[in-house]
């Protein structure tokens, strides 16, 4: 990769935050550029998790996984435990309807595919996080439906065979372009690190850009 790019995805690594606030911030205030990123809604998903994976070798990835409790505690929590605390403070705090089902299922969409490298801006696992959000993500299809019903009276008209097999294709071509750019381009990916963050945050800002659409449907 020419210097010129590798310093731009450098600097938006180092500007992980700063960039994701600019791609909601973009996303609310024009409307009309969202709508036409909708299509690369997708596009956008695939690469912020080819840059989690990116932050995050196979040997970490592997040793994360012996820790089992760990997984599930935050599986559980991520899953039922977020949304649960969400659904506490809109029955006490009782906001207008629209706010309250944005809150809720806001909470009970899995975590974002990038989370590895949101997970390293805050110092936290990156292999943990990536594998919960994995898991979580593959998941999403089978617990989201019902969940949104009892929580938040929301009827989502997914088909979770067609929406498991579009997560796991996105997933699985994120996993592999990692796996081809380590093997093939492995002294890059591990001389910089700040890219690595910077491919995530870039696919997360244009995710969230172009999320402002998705979530008004067709209004």
């Amino acid at each position: 990769m020419n210097a010129g790019a590798n310093a731009l995805l450098g600097r938006a690594g180092r500007n992980g935050p700063a960039l994701l606030c600019g791609g909601v911030l973009i996303g609310v205030v024009a409307p009309t550029l969202a709508d036409a990123a909708r299509p690369l809604m997708g596009v956008a998903v695939f690469v912020s998790t080819l840059g989690a994976f990116l932050k995050v070798d196979g040997a970490a990835f592997r040793a994360e996984m012996v820790d089992r409790r760990s997984i599930l505690a935050i599986l559980t929590w991520s899953v039922f435990g977020v949304p649960l605390l969400a659904y506490t403070l809109v029955q006490a705090l009782q906001p207008g309807p629209d706010l309250a089902l944005g809150l809720l299922l806001c909470t009970l969409a899995p975590p974002v595919g990038s989370a590895a490298a949101i997970a390293v801006m805050l110092g936290l696992s990156a292999p943990l996080a990536l594998l919960a959000s994995v898991l979580a993500t593959l998941a999403a299809p089978l617990y989201l439906p019902p969940l949104a019903a009892i929580m938040a009276g929301a009827e989502l008209a997914i088909d979770p065979h067609a929406m498991s097999l579009r997560l796991g294709a996105i997933i699985g071509a994120a996993a592999l372009t990692a796996w081809l750019l380590r093997r093939y381009a492995g002294r890059w990916v591990a001389e910089n690190p700040n890219a690595m963050t910077g491919i995530a945050v870039i696919g997360l800002a244009a995710t969230s850009f172009s999320a402002r659409t998705s979530s008004n449907g067709g209004k």
